[in-house]
């Protein structure tokens, strides 16, 4: 009876999916949506009535899995010979996915017939073929995957839940692909699918242990334990480990009652977030330092970033991007840049200084807040969906600890998430800085921020079509002692409109090496922010030649650039190489400068004044 509801809700999906995609087929905003119109408009193989069958046929790309052309189908479904209640329901929905988009049932067979091993088929769950079995022996317990393997298209699958919603999202991409081109179905190579437990139940962790002691690493203790992070966040390290290891960790995670969130890979470094009721585990593998390093969240002060799947939005806006204006002499720092949306609202990372300005009296927040009024669609009804502080200095976050003070600004802006990752009171202490420890709490508390997250490396933030990457945070530079808290700075990457920005905070030696040592190519970018706002960074060299821009972001006043406000950066040895031919420098100066139509950079003279 269960699974007998289980295809009535199946089938009414797809149906649904027929009817809207004769009414509007555009699918923005779904992810799965996109191959169904950039999937190549291959002729596929049909009835010929030459006696050579393939004398006018056209050549099928081997990245191609023709299902249905000509009336006909030239692929077949198949399943396991011995399949169970779940495999037949779960068989019975996908037919009926491929009915709503072509007219006909497929073809069905079942892996006993050895035959069709060589040939073009979707292969639905564990079949004893070796696509089959390629694709389950790297899916974990709860997910599902849809993936082009060897001409075939092999759904797998692990529970009753992720075969529904496997079948959902094939679903909309055959829809999809029939209503741009009738009377075929062509699977491309790049309809792959990947569904985590996270996206399986819908975002609903309400079945979560509410806490579950770690395990061993692979049963050894951590060589290094409860490092702290601040608050009640901490790190545990693995030393001298593989990326086997790493992967056999993760199983015994799962194999405990912690559930899979999310995963990602930059270069040769591996992430993984897990969570428990009360838990938010970050695990990483990076591979130069041979090490794992698992970092723990209390989900009572911290958010998780949102899900690529669940990142819905309408385009409504013009997209921009705001170099906030730091001062013509005074305090040489100060950083802010204010990205405008599609859908209206904003990302902000920094924000400038909490002091008046010498000449003026403008606060930070004064000049941060009238620049998103002027910004605004809407100037009473301000949404910043992101808001990244890369670390706890004034000129960086100023803005945001004052505007806190401010109702009337309050009252017009909503916060939906504030990503920032505070240290120990300890370390706060011991670099210098111990009455900065309230600053962040006492500002959170006046903010309301929807969700607080504590920015990790490996973490993904999607923002409409901005996609926000985070490189480093102090835990690639703890346990290690640093005398400043620059190279505890949130280092990020950040892709928007077709556009590669590395931002560097204020990184520093420490910083900048375990970068180089991590990433190397991967800090490849369009657009670079100087690191701590230009001055002699040894370390940075390395970086920014890595990073070769096109862009360059200086963050410093005017007369810190050119030494009429006192020290000087453009001068600076490891700065020279952005004076080539090419490369575009950007001061951030006294006022404003807005791009528009990404990245057609408007002229000095066209820079402009919040506060007039």
């Amino acid at each position: 009876m269960k699974h007998i509801k289980t295809i009535a809700l199946l089938l009414a999906l797809v149906m649904t999916l027929a009817v809207f995609a004769s009414c509007n087929g555009s699918g923005d905003g779904d992810p799965t949506d996109a191959p169904a119109t950039d999937a190549p408009a291959t002729d596929a193989p049909g009835n010929n009535a030459t006696d050579d069958p393939n004398a006018n046929t056209p050549a099928t790309p081997t990245n191609q899995l023709v299902l249905f052309d000509g009336g006909a189908f030239l692929a077949n479904v198949i399943r396991a010979d011995e399949a169970d209640d779940l495999a037949k329901s779960t068989y019975t929905a996908l037919r009926a996915a491929i009915k709503s988009a072509v007219g006909k049932n497929p073809e069905v067979t079942t892996d006993f017939d050895k035959e069709n091993a060589d040939k073009p088929a979707i292969l639905l769950g564990n079949t004893a073929f070796a696509e089959s079995a390629e694709v389950y022996s790297k899916l974990k317990t709860g997910e599902a995957t849809a993936k082009y393997v060897n001409g075939k298209y092999v759904l797998a699958y692990t529970s009753e839940q992720g075969a529904e919603r496997l079948i959902e999202e094939v679903a909309k991409l055959f829809s999809a692909y029939a209503k741009s081109n009738p009377g075929k179905l062509v699977i491309d190579a790049t309809w792959n699918i990947k569904l985590t437990n996270a996206d399986i139940l819908g975002y609903d962790i309400g079945n979560l242990s509410a806490y579950i002691d770690l395990p061993e690493y692979n049963g050894r203790a951590f060589d290094k334990s409860n490092i702290g992070l601040g608050g009640n966040s901490f790190m545990h390290i693995a030393e001298n480990t593989t990326f086997a290891e790493y992967e056999s960790y993760l199983e015994d995670l799962y194999l405990n009652g912690f559930i899979l969130y999310t995963e990602n890979t930059i270069g040769e470094n591996y992430y993984a977030t897990v969570l428990t009721e009360q838990q938010i585990v970050n695990v990483m593998y990076l591979d130069a330092f041979k090490e794992v390093r698992v970092m723990v969240d209390d989900r009572e002060e911290f958010g998780l970033p949102g899900l690529e799947l669940n990142n819905k939005y309408d385009e409504i806006a013009d997209p921009s991007l705001t170099v906030i204006g730091v001062g013509a002499t005074g305090w040489p720092g100060g950083m802010g840049y204010v990205y405008k949306l599609v859908d209206g609202s904003f990302f902000i990372i920094d924000g400038g200084i909490n002091k008046p300005d010498a000449s003026t009296g403008i606060t930070s927040s004064e000049w941060l807040y009238n620049t998103l009024v002027a910004l605004a669609d809407d100037p009473d009804n301000i949404v910043i969906a992101g808001w990244l502080l890369t670390h706890t200095h004034k000129d960086h976050l100023g803005a945001f600890i004052d505007m806190a003070e401010e109702p009337e600004y309050m009252e017009k802006i909503t916060l939906k998430q504030l990503i920032y990752n505070q240290p120990t009171d300890q370390i706060m202490t011991e670099t210098g800085h111990p009455e900065r420890i309230p600053w962040m709490p006492n500002a959170i508390k006046l903010w309301k921020p929807e969700c607080v997250v504590k920015a990790h490396p490996g973490q993904v933030f999607y923002y409409c079509d901005l996609k926000v990457t985070v490189y480093g945070s102090q835990e690639i530079v703890l346990p290690t002692f640093t005398d400043s808290h620059n190279n505890h700075s949130i280092v990020t990457m950040v892709d928007y409109q077709d556009k590669r920005a590395l931002y560097l905070g204020d990184a520093e030696g420490l910083m900048n090496g375990a970068l180089e040592e991590l990433y190397g190519e991967e800090l490849k970018c369009d657009i670079l922010q100087l690191a701590h706002h230009g001055y002699n960074n040894t370390a940075a060299g390395p970086v920014y030649e890595i990073a070769d821009p096109t862009i360059v972001f200086w963050p410093v006043s005017t007369g810190h650039y050119d030494g009429t406000g006192g020290a000087t950066v453009r001068d600076v040895a490891f700065n020279q190489r952005f004076f080539a031919p090419g490369i575009d420098n950007h001061i951030a100066g006294e006022t404003n400068m807005t791009i528009k139509d990404f990245y057609s950079w408007l002229p000095e003279d066209e820079r402009w004044d919040p506060m007039k």
